[in-house]
């Protein structure tokens, strides 16, 4: 299923009450999972960050134009779907749960308990990033 148009709006406001009126709430996955999106969850899926440290430190719009891939994604049952990644111990983490969009965006779950998880973000991914979630054991 191809992802909906990017969204292509004039500010970050703009975008915030977007994401708050259109994306929060609960989406449920192809395969019955509910999600829980909340509102702080804008700050960590439509920011990025500018060096290597991680301190999401301004507005991606590459990111905020795909905020409607979320709920698309999640709902997808063909795209392929992985475990994710622990960066604190180093290795995959079964509760988590990355869903990609080939070529270059990822949305991230994470599994609170059976039948439910909360979103943990989304992002525009580069092919190396990509080709390492493609590593990872597949979700079943």
């Amino acid at each position: 299923m191809p992802m909906p148009p990017l969204l292509l709006l004039s500010s970050e406001a703009e975008y915030r009450a977007y994401f708050r009126a259109n994306c929060c709430g609960k989406i449920e996955t192809h395969d019955g999972i509910q999600v829980t999106v909340r509102h702080k969850d804008f700050d960590h899926c439509c920011y990025g960050s500018s060096q290597k440290n991680d301190v999401k430190d301004h507005f991606s719009a590459d990111r905020a134009q795909r905020i409607d891939w979320i709920a698309a994604a999640l709902q997808d049952a063909s795209l392929p779907m992985y475990v994710g990644w622990n960066r604190k111990v180093r290795k995959e983490d079964p509760s988590r749960r990355v869903t990609v969009v080939v070529p270059d965006f990822a949305v991230v779950i994470a599994i609170t308990r059976p039948g439910h998880a909360v979103f943990t973000t989304a992002y525009v991914a580069n092919e190396a990033t990509i080709r390492r979630m493609q590593s990872h054991a597949a979700w079943t």
